[in-house]
This record gives C-alpha cells, structure tokens and sequence, in this order.
C-alpha cells in the first residue's frame, strides 16, 4: 500500500508520533520521497500494510520483507 492511502486511514501526525518526527517530516517525505533509515520503522508502523518496495523501490525489489525480528525491534525504537 502507497504511504499516501496507508495515511487516509491513520494521519500524518499518527505516523510521525509513532516515529518520533513532527507532522512536517512526514509532509515531506510524501514529497520528496521517504529516507532510507526511516523505511523499516515505517514498515513496523504499518504492520506491513506499507512495504519497502512501496516506500522505496529503488532499493527494496517487489517482494522484500523484513525479518519479524528487525520489525519488531523497529518499533520497540519508534516507540
């Protein structure tokens, strides 16, 4: 699911307080494209819903998925 859809449902301010960033970091990230290190967490946010290749195809080929683990230490520190 497209970061854009997944928000429809939640908020920007839902996504950026689980993250730790302000409302206008996630504002620009549907912009400008979502940084590499920020992908997992987003993942995790999302319970999947929103994947890596949908955040960033350039590095994650269609498909991809993190380990369990990864996710659930992603949002131990987003927490």
């Amino acid at each position: 699911m497209i970061l854009q859809k997944f928000l429809e449902k939640k908020s920007q301010s839902w996504l950026a307080g689980r993250l730790g960033v302000s409302q206008s970091a996630i504002s620009q990230w549907l912009r400008d494209g979502v940084p590499a290190d920020r992908v997992k967490q987003i993942v995790a946010a999302s319970n999947g819903e929103v994947t890596a290749h949908d955040l960033r195809p350039d590095l994650y080929p269609d498909g991809f998925t993190f380990p369990r683990k990864m996710l659930d230490e992603a949002r131990e520190t987003a927490a």
